[in-house]
């Protein structure tokens, strides 16, 4: 025969941050920070950003302006630079969205989902992070 005598628990009290605006904003800067140190500490991402729209406008400009025989005043290489450009952007911003799946596999977004913030926090930060080094890349 038992008996159920249960003792009280002593709990320590936690201090948790209050949430609002300011708090949210603050998360978003965070993660706003860590995708630019992220991008600025890789140098084979940073080369191949300079690299890529010159091969792209250098290759395809002068390959296909030789097969192009044209009746107009616009040069080739300055016809496809604005879809150079773009391209570019828009490879970036997908490679900025797969690093979801990198910080997945390395644990990191756990962290982040654990963390006393909102989710869309996280996923503003993560998309201004992404908008800010493609929109780098157009310079």
């Amino acid at each position: 025969m038992t008996t159920d005598v249960r003792a009280p628990v002593n709990v320590a009290r936690v201090h948790v941050a209050r949430r609002g605006l300011a708090h949210d904003l603050r998360a978003v800067k965070i993660v706003l920070h860590r995708e630019l140190l992220r991008f600025l500490y890789d140098r084979s991402r940073m080369i191949s950003q300079v690299i890529q729209p010159v091969l792209y406008l250098l290759v395809l400009g002068t390959g296909l302006g030789s097969l192009v025989s044209g009746g107009g005043t616009v040069n080739l290489k300055t016809f496809i630079f604005p879809g150079v450009i773009a391209m570019s952007v828009m490879f970036t911003g997908m490679f900025s969205a797969a690093s979801i799946v990198w910080d997945r596999e390395f644990g990191f977004l756990r962290e982040m989902l654990v963390a006393p913030v909102g989710r869309t926090a996280i996923v503003v930060g993560k998309v201004l992070g992404g908008a800010v080094v493609a929109s780098s890349r157009a310079w």
